[in-house]
């Protein structure tokens, strides 16, 4: 009995550290509708790429673009800046993620909105002044908001803390385009810290935006 009771114990352990944060990365795809007459579609398309790597292991993040500006972007927990990478220059541009860039000014959640790669997703909507956000995520792949609790840059921690979970679509709209990305493909697994590394021979300077 004490056998059974510790491998039961052991198992629910297990099951509890590996479904308390989603390690791995998510495959999105990405279509864009300009709202712009100086760029179209395919331009916007071929900028900043119609798919995305995401990776994430407990506070840290990095999305790899195949876009022709756009090369990667990485977010790290210990200093709570968010670094870009972009094709002209080697410079390496890094924003305070403490400091806000929108004010919300309504936050919705609706239930069993849509299906992706057959995960039933309930929907966040955020609202502000300069866009509406949309997120759609399913329970499955949860991750800690509180280790992004001060990531209220592009109102990340927002999001976060009304599902604990990553979005597995998105629509973004804001007065220049309309971005929408959906996840292709779910790879669970256990990432090498070294993926996180900032290169050490690029300079980096704090963006202006």
């Amino acid at each position: 009995m004490k056998k059974k009771i510790l491998l039961l114990a052991l198992k629910i352990s297990f099951n509890t550290i590996f479904g308390q944060s989603f390690e791995g990365k998510i495959t999105y795809s990405n279509s864009y509708q300009s709202k712009s007459p100086l760029i179209n579609n395919k331009q916007l398309s071929h900028m900043f790429g119609t798919t995305n790597d995401f990776y994430i292991k407990n506070g840290n993040y990095k999305s790899i673009s195949s876009g022709a500006v756009n090369q990667w972007r990485l977010y790290l927990n210990s200093s709570n800046k968010l670094y870009k990478k972009m094709s002209f220059n080697d410079t390496i541009y890094w924003n305070d993620c403490e400091i806000k860039n929108n004010t919300i000014k309504n936050i919705e959640v609706n239930k069993n909105i849509t299906t992706v790669l057959g995960y039933k997703c309930h929907e966040v909507i955020l609202k502000s002044e300069n866009c509406i956000q949309k997120y759609y995520f399913n329970s499955k792949f949860t991750i800690n908001s509180n280790l992004f609790l001060k990531h209220t840059f592009d109102n990340w921690y927002y999001y976060l803390a009304k599902c604990d979970a990553l979005p597995l679509k998105s629509y973004i709209e804001t007065s220049e385009f309309i971005l929408e990305s959906v996840a292709t493909d779910i790879d669970q697994f256990k990432i090498n810290d070294e993926v996180f590394n900032l290169p050490l021979d690029l300079p980096l300077r704090k963006s202006e935006n």
